[in-house]
């Protein structure tokens, strides 16, 4: 599976929290990674099941609409694939924010006679984030977090997809590109493929700090936990003041294409 993600991703993907009313980190609960393009490599693939307070959303539990496959391909935009992050706070009030990606392209390629996913890739407008709250979608934009001036897409790339034994069960393994880093990671998925086409759905956790996204990691966690379905349209949680942005959209908050956190 192949993730161009400006994290899915990963996630990319992924995230971090503001300061005051809204925190929340991507982060990841995993394995020193392989291969870097700006950061250190070594040891296993990145990526687990989630752990902790940060839990993917609910929403990825309900039952998602197939994907068409057209000459062997499905086609992955924000019509019929969400990508989604869950960030928390250290400490005893771990409080998770909720965010993801409206913007993205990908494919799926599949054979469609033996029923068998063969790659994915995504690639993410990290810009695209949203949150439910607008000074942490500014804070995320920032050098603190996405850095989105400097690093404007993310992307994940498969490079392995396994059956586990139970129908559907797949292990798929890639290379995820975020900030200036490319590490493999590998995670659990569930796929269904049809006449009506494909749909997929992967719940797992990536450590933020491995790709080199490791600022205040006092007051957020350094875990992110990641919820990918292919299947279910984008649906942005726009919080007070729209989805806001360090690139100046609407929205954005002072102090946001500095990272100074000032909301």
């Amino acid at each position: 599976m192949r993730f161009s993600l400006g994290w899915m991703i990963v996630g990319s993907l992924l995230v971090s929290a503001c300061s005051n009313q809204a925190g929340s980190a991507p982060a990841t609960s995993s394995k020193p990674a392989t291969g870097s393009s700006g950061g250190a490599g070594g040891g296993g693939p990145i990526g687990s099941t989630p752990t902790g307070a940060a839990s993917p959303l609910e929403s990825s539990d309900v039952d998602a609409s197939p994907v068409p496959i057209e000459l062997g391909v499905a086609k992955l935009t924000p019509e019929n694939t969400k990508i989604e992050f869950v960030g928390t706070h250290t400490g005893n009030k771990p409080d998770p924010r909720t965010g993801g990606f409206a913007k993205f392209s990908g494919a799926a390629e599949v054979d469609s006679d033996g029923k068998t996913l063969k790659s994915v890739s995504v690639e993410i407008e990290t810009g695209s984030l949203w949150t439910q709250m607008q000074p942490l979608t500014a804070h995320l934009n920032a050098p603190d977090f996405f850095d989105t001036r400097e690093y404007p897409a993310a992307k994940f790339e498969s490079t392995q997809i396994a059956a586990d034994g139970d129908a559907g069960q797949v292990t798929i393994t890639g290379n995820l590109t975020l900030l200036a880093a490319t590490k493999e990671v590998s995670f659990p998925a569930n796929v269904s493929i049809s006449g009506e086409g494909l749909t997929l759905k992967a719940k797992f956790s990536i450590d933020r700090a491995e790709f080199g996204m490791d600022k205040l990691v006092e007051r957020v966690e350094k875990t992110v936990s990641l919820t990918v379905v292919i299947g279910e349209k984008t649906q942005p949680q726009q919080g007070p003041g729209g989805l806001g942005s360090a690139r100046g959209g609407p929205g954005s908050a002072p102090g946001a294409a500095t990272g100074d956190g000032k909301k």
